[in-house]
């Protein structure tokens, strides 16, 4: 019988999943294709989802739905206790459109916003395992949608934020059965 403390080490085919001290998030600015990501920080809880639309197509007469289909994809993510790298604090690499990415970038200038009706797109977006050096999941084209800042006296200000992305789809190491 195996021992408790390998299996906690291992997912269900047998190789080590991830612990989060070793998952950060990781961003490309420039490519929804993820080819060159950089980190920006780490989280306590992320909260990777994908939603699949359906439409039921009922019948009149018919107490049951005569059949459910699929007509649309999207994903959200909502990263909690996110601590930022140096780098995102300050700002890094120059974006798209002009100006640095940083831990700001996610909570645009409401000013701004409601004058330029503009807000931070992110191309790409993934959660990395810096142990096994794969993604688990990656997102593309983000927006922010809701940004929370928390402080504790004895702890770091993390921030809280939820972005609405396109399309949401497992790493490489991590590709589903289905």
């Amino acid at each position: 019988m195996a021992d408790s403390k390998d299996m906690q080490n291992y997912d269900i085919r047998g190789g080590s999943l991830t612990q989060g001290h070793n998952c950060v998030v990781r961003v490309d600015l420039n490519d929804s294709n993820g080819s060159n990501p950089v980190e920006i920080g780490m989280v306590e809880n992320a909260d990777w989802t994908a939603n699949v639309e359906t439409a039921k197509a009922d019948v009149i007469g018919c107490f049951t739905s005569a059949s459910i289909d699929a007509v649309g994809v999207s994903a959200s993510v909502s990263l909690t206790g996110f601590i930022p790298t140096k780098n995102a604090l300050k700002g890094f690499e120059d974006m798209r459109g002009g100006g640095k990415f940083s831990i700001k970038s996610f909570k645009p200038s409401n000013t701004r916003l409601i004058d330029s009706k503009l807000v931070t797109k992110i191309p790409y977006m993934d959660f990395y395992d810096k142990d096994s050096q794969a993604v688990i999941s990656f997102v593309v084209h983000c927006v922010p949608s809701r940004y929370h800042e928390v402080g504790q006296g004895r702890g770091y200000v993390k921030a809280d934020i939820n972005l609405e992305c396109i399309l949401m789809e497992n790493g490489a190491d991590f590709e589903s059965e289905i």
